[in-house]
């Protein structure tokens, strides 16, 4: 269960970010010194990371989750 305030797209958004920081903490650790390494692991950060957050859909409310947010409103 999900927090209120946390939305599929936040969380969407936190996951790759942490995406991107994982392979740049890995590329330190592995050494990377030359600017051509770094390009690559900044391509291996970033171009996954963009293509999966465009494929990722979010998916429709349930049937609770609409309720509960139609009562919600009405209190």
């Amino acid at each position: 269960m999900l927090p209120e305030n946390l939305t599929s797209e936040s969380l969407k958004s936190s996951i790759f970010a942490a995406w991107v920081v994982a392979v740049c903490l890995v590329a330190m650790a592995v050494g990377v010194t030359s600017v051509t390494h770094w390009a690559v692991a900044m391509f291996v950060a970033i171009v996954p990371a963009t293509v999966a957050q465009s494929l990722w859909r979010v998916p429709e409310p349930t049937m609770s989750e609409t309720i509960q947010s139609a009562r919600r409103f009405t209190r």
